[in-house]
């Protein structure tokens, strides 16, 4: 079930990402705790699940997730599954383009190009919430490899994307960076002050 709901919950039809998310939402319902077996498989597509473009599958899916874990309980699930969401968002935003994300011989570019930006922006708005409940001794731990993130020069290149909500979902990212984890921007400080500075329109 976790390869075919990480592939399913960036479908380029809405309609097939919607009925995804019920039937992990099913799931949840029915088996409960039980979950914790394909937990860490399915986790980064679900938490990106919830920035989906498409309002009604996001929606689904941010409701499965609370039925899943009490407020309380959910910093700690983010500790479990923190190796795989790192990976997963560092893939997202710094290896894929919208040439390698689905099969160029069965979708048009524009339907590419469509799947890459709702990648994108659920992957930003996924670390924001990364940041947000992820204890901070826990990113300290993990410094090197959110550096990985933060650092590369694609990341920083999403300042400047022709997608206005590329761009919006960067700066919230760079917000949250600096509110939770300023530690991130030790030695980019000028790429830091050039990069807003410039986008001050």
């Amino acid at each position: 079930y976790a390869k075919v709901y990480n592939q399913l919950s960036t479908e380029v039809d809405a309609r097939v990402r919607e009925s995804c998310q019920l039937s992990l939402l099913t799931i949840v319902n029915k088996i409960g705790k039980n979950l914790a077996t394909i937990l860490k498989q399915i986790f980064p597509s679900w938490i990106c699940a919830q920035y989906d473009t498409h309002p009604t599958a996001a929606s689904i899916a941010k409701n499965s997730f609370n039925k899943a874990f009490p407020p309380n309980k959910v910093s700690e699930v983010f500790s479990f599954c923190e190796s795989e969401v790192l990976d997963n968002f560092i893939k997202n935003l710094t290896v894929l383009n919208p040439q390698t994300i689905c099969n160029s011989k069965v979708y048009s570019s524009e339907e590419c190009e469509a799947k890459y930006e709702r990648v994108v922006i659920g992957s930003l708005r996924g670390y924001i919430n990364y940041l947000e409940k992820i204890p901070s001794d826990k990113i300290e731990k993990s410094l090197e490899r959110n550096s990985n993130l933060v650092a590369h020069d694609k990341f920083w290149s999403f300042h400047k994307n022709k997608s206005p909500y590329i761009r919006a979902a960067f700066f919230e990212a760079l917000t949250s960076i600096l509110q939770h984890s300023p530690i991130l921007m030790k030695n980019l400080e000028p790429q830091l002050t050039s990069t807003v500075f410039k986008m001050l329109d």
